[in-house]
């Protein structure tokens, strides 16, 4: 967190990847998951693919925060897709679904669960599954889960932006920068997402990052 508050303070990356990963293992992230998180935010998606075939991380805190963790192969999906390898994207999304299908969730994760599963069928290319699946989940934790709603916002963003739905995309990112409550990514984060950076050429981007304001 506090790497996080200085990369908003100076925007100083290199730096906000050595706070995240030089730190020890803090129980939660493991120092591999954190150098993995390092390389992703930093492009380096060949670096980050290499990071994440390891039998002692099964898992991945990302999408969902606290809620569920992610399994690995949505990682692998999602740097696939940057490396431009849709093969591996959808192999590896199918992988990821397969797993949320057959692990028992409680009720409170199940709509995160169709969250991230809508985000493993854009990963994949389709579209149409993605869309239902992520806008039904987000409506469902408008009247479930307050807590959860604008992680779960900022997910749906990503989806639209993964399937080249840029005004839906720059949608969602105002209404996180703008909208009540906070939301834990700032606009400096923001940049170097894995997702949200597939709107990086638009100029509207950087406009809509710039309505983030202080508290």
């Amino acid at each position: 967190s506090l790497a996080d508050a200085q990369l908003e303070v100076d925007g100083d990356l290199t730096a906000w990847v050595k706070r995240s990963t030089g730190a020890s293992d803090d129980g939660t992230q493991s120092l591999r998951q954190r150098a993995y998180l390092g390389a992703l935010y930093a492009g380096n998606f060949k670096e980050a693919a290499s990071l994440l075939p390891d039998g002692n991380m099964a898992t991945v805190i990302w999408t969902s925060g606290s809620v569920i963790s992610d399994p690995v192969e949505l990682h692998r999906a999602m740097v696939a897709f940057r490396l431009g390898d849709h093969e591996a994207a959808r192999r590896f999304a199918d992988l990821a679904i397969d797993r949320f299908r057959r692990t028992d969730w409680s009720p409170r994760q199940e709509t995160s669960v169709m969250m991230a599963t809508a985000l493993a069928h854009a990963l994949a290319g389709r579209g149409v599954e993605a869309l239902r699946l992520g806008e039904a989940s987000y409506e469902l934790a408008r009247g479930q889960d307050a807590y959860e709603l604008r992680h779960r916002h900022a997910v749906l963003g990503r989806i639209y932006a993964v399937l080249g739905r840029r005004e839906e995309s720059l949608t969602v990112l105002r209404a996180l920068l703008t909208g009540p409550g906070l939301y834990k990514a700032g606009p400096n984060k923001l940049r170097h997402d894995p997702l949200w950076s597939l709107l990086k050429d638009d100029p509207r981007f950087e406009e809509t990052l710039k309505l983030a304001t202080p508290l």
